[in-house]
């Protein structure tokens, strides 16, 4: 972890999440921390964490079930440094969390694909489609999240 001051405080500026090995992504941190913090944030459960890659892009890829019931899948672009994958918390355009929700239209059970340009797809209706939304987690605790996965 790399810190970086500003006045009396510590801003975390990158977090190693994880390796690659033999060619895959492999998630290296403590999934509970991730869990803990995003339930106390106001999600109900956290389904999945993972790394996806296409082997050019490396995503963090979190589904999330909000209090209403609301599958999303969040997704953060990870950088890629000699074999490690880092979590950035910088002003280089890297340091948006994006939140993708997919609902039926008509489809009884969407799911997301793609590792940075993800999408919906309509699990069991062979003419069942979905719609897919994406927005900016600008209102994501950052700070606190990277905090919280510090080792």
């Amino acid at each position: 972890m790399f810190c970086f001051f500003i006045g009396s405080s510590c801003a975390i500026a990158q977090k190693k999440i994880g390796t690659i090995e033999n060619g895959m992504p492999v998630l290296r941190t403590d999934e509970s921390k991730i869990k803990n913090f995003l339930v106390a944030s106001g999600y109900t459960a956290v389904e999945s964490i993972n790394i996806a890659t296409d082997s050019k892009v490396y995503v963090l890829q979190i589904i999330v079930v909000s209090k209403d019931g609301i599958r999303a899948l969040l997704a953060k672009k990870l950088l890629n440094e000699g074999g490690y994958l880092f979590i950035d918390n910088g002003n280089g355009g890297n340091d948006l969390m994006y939140k993708h929700t997919c609902s039926g239209n008509p489809c009884s059970n969407c799911d997301f694909t793609g590792t940075f340009d993800i999408g919906c797809k309509c699990g069991k209706e062979t003419n069942g489609r979905c719609n897919h939304t994406v927005s900016s987690e600008l209102s994501f605790p950052y700070p606190n999240f990277y905090a919280s996965i510090a080792n």
